[in-house]
């Protein structure tokens, strides 16, 4: 037994699984493990059970949640020293807000909330720059004005709409010197559907592309909370005048990546155009610098170089299932023949739904 299941005892379970992705998680930690020889292995936390690979080095840990019903969070803690401790301290919090939340039968959102503000408070999330504080408490003041609310913080912005609140967020979103802020107010446009926004966000993405936080290494901050809700922005605003352009973005393979669920809806939508790309990753291996990353150091990115190709090679054999050929069944069949148990049974799960359709 690991040393972390000696910890957790009947909480923890040897598991084995695919990457669960942001449109899938309900509550619970990622804590992410260097494996070694291009391995990553993370333990997943979700409800009352803990699902575990095993003790490797730590390089991250990030907590998702759902105080609502609108969008999924994800909060990012420091990488810290590969200990044990770190572990359970952010493990046992966890915990103790999923039960707090859930005391006698009822969920209760805003014990969670409080929790996050009183984190945001001490430094430990939503972690900006003194100046976009500056720009934060500018914002609120005339968001509250018009909502009649008392908002001071990033947390109840990030975890409440409100309505009328689109434009204010236009005006001030580009004065936000960090990616972080920008990520988390982008649902104040779509829901309020401003005008433009469509075209807004895409842009901002291409700048997020830009940035420095667009790719992490071991000891920086993960990007995966800004990649989250970019996902979500595009696949909650379906809309057709930029698919054209997100479909572009799904021939660089670190961006279909990111926007994993922007690339199932749009396999759903335009699956002549996004067969090539599926193809891709489904055959071809590849490689660091089609990343952006520094082969050298592939490893060392978060999530790893490995981990990627392998999303992505998960996602293009569940997407196929869209699409129509002889060349797609080939390489359905060809993964279902393969070596990889993981890749051989998405593959068959691809090629029944193929077979039932066109039946």
């Amino acid at each position: 037994m690991s040393d972390i299941e000696e910890l957790y005892g009947k909480y923890c379970t040897e598991y084995e699984t695919e990457w669960v992705d942001s449109s899938n998680i309900d509550r619970g930690f990622n804590i992410f493990f260097s494996g070694g020889k291009g391995h990553e292995y993370r333990l997943y936390v979700r409800g009352d059970y803990i699902e575990i690979n095993r003790k490797r080095k730590l390089l991250g840990l990030s907590y998702w949640g759902s105080t609502d019903h609108r969008h999924d969070d994800h909060r990012h803690y420091d990488n810290k020293n590969d200990t044990i401790k770190d572990v359970e301290q952010g493990v046992n919090e966890y915990l103790r807000r999923y039960q707090n939340m859930h005391r006698g039968g009822k969920t209760h959102y805003g014990v969670i909330l409080r929790d996050i503000i009183e984190g945001e408070k001490k430094g430990e999330e939503y972690r900006t720059t003194p100046e976009d504080k500056v720009v934060l408490k500018e914002m609120l003041k005339e968001i509250n004005a018009l909502s009649g609310r008392n908002f001071k913080y990033f947390a109840e912005l990030d975890h409440y709409h409100v309505d009328g609140a689109g434009e204010i967020v236009r005006k001030y979103i580009h004065r936000f010197s960090s990616e972080m802020p920008k990520a988390l107010i982008l649902s104040q446009m779509w829901m309020d559907n401003i005008d433009g926004c469509d075209e807004l966000i895409l842009s901002m993405y291409y700048d997020f592309k830009k940035s420095r936080e667009y790719l992490a290494r071991t000891g920086q901050a993960s990007p995966a909370y800004i990649c989250a809700n970019y996902d979500n922005s595009f696949c909650k605003m379906k809309s057709k005048r930029i698919e054209d352009r997100l479909i572009e973005l799904m021939g660089a393979p670190m961006d279909a990546y990111i926007l994993a669920v922007t690339g199932k809806m749009l396999s759903r939508r335009r699956p002549d155009d996004m067969k090539p790309i599926l193809l891709r990753y489904a055959e071809e291996i590849i490689t660091p610098a089609e990343l952006g990353m520094d082969e050298q150091y592939a490893e060392d990115y978060i999530p790893a170089y490995s981990f990627v190709t392998e999303q992505l090679k998960y996602g293009a054999l569940r997407n196929l299932k869209y699409c129509r050929g002889d060349e797609v069944l080939a390489v359905l069949q060809d993964n279902m023949n393969g070596q990889h148990k993981g890749f051989a049974e998405t593959a068959r799960k691809s090629y029944d739904y193929i077979s039932k359709r066109e039946a």
